[in-house]
């Protein structure tokens, strides 16, 4: 193409939205819970209490969680490698729906964040 050239924005992308989608993990379980940040969102339903953990480090990483504790209310945890606001992991028995982004800092330290749902 030339500078004088214009470009079509609808021929270039063929398809609808939801082939933009980013890929979901779905998963349930208990115990020990491990989540990959190569994928970018996961949707974790707890069917009994819970320590998620991350694999798939490298510097950059980025994932966002989308975790539901039932309404059963199982208990959550997060593994030392992830680093709160102020030291301080939440108290996941406040909400039964949680989204918490995890970013990787090194291969050791991921910081994260959460919000809490009540729905």
């Amino acid at each position: 193409t030339s500078a004088t050239d214009t470009w079509d924005f609808n021929k270039a992308i063929s398809g609808t939205y939801t082939n933009l989608h980013p890929v979901v993990d779905t998963a349930s379980g208990s115990g020990a819970v491990f989540f990959s940040l190569k994928k970018p969102l996961h949707h974790i339903t707890l069917t009994g209490n819970a320590q998620l953990s991350n694999s798939s480090t490298a510097v950059g990483r980025t994932t966002m969680l989308v975790v539901d504790r039932s309404a059963s209310n199982h208990a959550l945890s997060f593994g030392n490698a992830i680093k709160w606001p102020d030291a301080t992991e939440p108290t996941w028995a406040d909400h039964r729906y949680w989204v918490v982004s995890v970013t990787c800092l090194s291969s050791f330290v991921n910081l994260a964040s959460a919000t809490g749902y009540t729905v």
